[in-house]
């Protein structure tokens, strides 16, 4: 994530009752003026172990995370792109 201003919030993990290691999670990461984000994943599929690759720019991007993983991405004024492997034996690339 890359802008003008970014913020970043965190919560803490939950844990067993007596063990503190202090864990920090992100909630939400937000980048306003000139803003943009790449993100690689790992797709939940047996047709490739490959990565999907998300790149987005505008002028604000707000992603909210549920257990420290994106979970919804907000845009303004945004253009982007996502690219996804083809299956391994397939020949797509």
């Amino acid at each position: 994530m890359e802008g003008d201003v970014i913020r970043g919030w965190f919560a803490r993990a939950e844990e067993p009752e007596g063990e503190g290691s202090g864990e920090r999670k992100m909630r939400r990461l937000f980048a306003e003026g000139n803003a943009r984000s790449l993100f690689a994943a790992a797709r939940d599929s047996t047709a490739t172990s490959r990565q999907s690759r998300n790149y987005m720019r505008g002028s604000k991007i707000d992603i909210l995370f549920v257990e420290g993983d994106p979970d919804v991405v907000l845009a303004e004024q945004a253009i982007g792109v996502f690219l996804e492997p083809g299956s391994e034996g397939s020949g797509e690339q």
